[in-house]
């Protein structure tokens, strides 16, 4: 039937003629040709897929996190959206985030079907079709049998599929990639911010200098600058000298955006854009109060009043004489208690209670240098007059630079200024003054 293979022996040479075999290299070389150029144009076609769906992750997840820190950062000002009746305008802006997502959402997911379908027509289509083609020439000029056609046919189906692998997990990788790509961000980001000064110099022009001094003023600056973001910002404040022995008090005045809460701030190492120098005394501890008092939820009132320390740092009798002492006694049976009357102390406390209890861990605290940025606005005068009152009783040889709220400054009850100078700032520059005639000591204090 000419299947046979024929030999033929002259004593030096076997030589076999076996032209079936040719055929079958010959569907070989078929099937390996058109695996070569059909398997590579779909992965292309597969990867350049994965590409967009990848964009789309990542887009997705973006806005996807926009999405839920709007909402976060709802719930930190509920009560004053409700009060200036803002839910409207908080309803646009939430639909307008959950929009963007949800077409993004809606693209990845007719894409991700798409990609499905396409996987599923290619392996149909190489396991019922294209395989086949290879050997279809010999089959159809009667050299296969079709029981060797079919096994053919297999044969490179089962080819195709080992080296298909790729294609039919692209998806998978394009989702692992996109996951990958925002971790990566995220631990890029944690290791640039561990280099603080590095990292504002990024994005602006940060060349503070901090040391520690054995001996002289509790807090020296000299030559400071602050800017704003950016590397061509300019200066919008500047401080040629100031020091601060123990005992003084330094008020800051100028008119508001003058940078009066940001020279704090860059004092205590919260504001990143400017130059000069920051020095402390070796040893000097420093105490910042803003005008948000700091109280997390999850905190009894004695941990509340002792913070950032343990609560066990101090003892139920310190904590409950500071309470007493800045008019909160009526909570001290309450020290461990998370929860008044089934409200976090957050809730409870009013804007004026919460400044007092920033008060009471100034006193437990007991820094050698406090900053002050209005942190008495929410209470009235006599209060406000009380807070410093308090102060330079408990801590007469803190060195204390504040920041007050409006044009007055606390008096004592003689009517004498608690604050014996004032740093009036004015045309971005800051000037050291007495608040009273003939009481300045230009050897301790200087400003230009």
């Amino acid at each position: 039937m000419g299947r046979e293979c024929e030999c033929r022996d002259d004593g030096l040479v076997r030589a076999y003629s076996c032209e079936p075999r040719a055929r079958y290299l010959g569907s070989a070389l078929l099937a390996l040709g058109l695996i070569v150029v059909y398997v590579p144009t779909i992965t292309y076609i597969a990867w350049k897929l994965g590409r967009i769906i990848e964009r789309l992750s990542i887009q997705r997840q973006r806005r996807d996190g926009a999405w839920r820190a709007e909402w976060a950062g709802l719930l930190n000002r509920v009560g004053r959206m409700a009060a200036s009746r803002g839910e409207r305008a908080q309803s646009r802006i939430n639909g307008e985030l959950y929009s963007e997502l949800d077409q993004t959402w809606g693209k990845q997911n007719w894409l991700s079907s798409g990609m499905m379908m396409f996987g599923s027509v290619y392996n149909f289509l190489s396991a019922r079709l294209l395989s086949y083609l290879p050997a279809l020439p010999a089959y159809m000029a009667g050299n296969l049998s079709f029981r060797d056609f079919a096994a053919n046919g297999e044969l490179t189906a089962e080819l195709i599929g080992d080296v298909s692998w790729f294609i039919n997990v692209m998806p998978a990788i394009a989702t692992l990639k996109a996951n990958a790509g925002r971790l990566t961000e995220l631990a890029q980001a944690v290791e640039r911010v561990r280099a603080r000064q590095a990292f504002y110099a990024e994005t602006g022009i940060s060349e503070f200098e901090r040391e520690r001094r054995a001996a002289g003023p509790l807090l020296t600056l000299e030559a400071l600058r602050l800017c704003h973001r950016g590397h061509d910002a300019t200066p919008f404040l500047n401080v040629e000298q100031l020091r601060l022995y123990p005992g003084d008090r330094v008020c800051l005045r100028g008119q508001n955006g003058c940078g009066k809460s940001s020279l704090l701030k860059a004092v205590a190492g919260l504001w990143p854009y400017g130059g000069g120098r920051v020095a402390m005394r070796e040893g000097a501890r420093m105490f910042f109060a803003g005008q948000e008092a700091d109280l997390p939820d999850r905190l009894s009132l004695k941990a509340l009043t002792t913070y950032p320390d343990h609560a066990e740092q101090h003892s139920d009798i310190a904590v409950a004489a500071v309470l007493s002492r800045v008019g909160l006694g009526e909570f001290i049976n309450t020290l461990d208690a998370a929860l008044y009357q089934g409200r976090i102390w957050r809730n409870v406390l009013s804007g004026g209670q919460k400044q007092r209890l920033v008060l009471a861990r100034i006193l437990l605290a007991r820094p050698e240098i406090l900053l002050l940025d209005e942190a008495t606005a929410a209470m009235d005068s006599d209060g406000v007059d009380d807070f410093h009152q308090i102060l330079r009783d408990a801590l007469p040889e803190t060195a204390v630079l504040a920041v007050m709220h409006g044009e007055t400054t606390p008096t004592d009850p003689d009517g004498l200024p608690f604050y014996a100078s004032a740093l009036d700032i004015g045309a971005g520059v800051g000037q050291l003054k007495p608040m009273l005639p003939n009481d300045f000591q230009p050897a301790r204090h200087a400003a230009e």
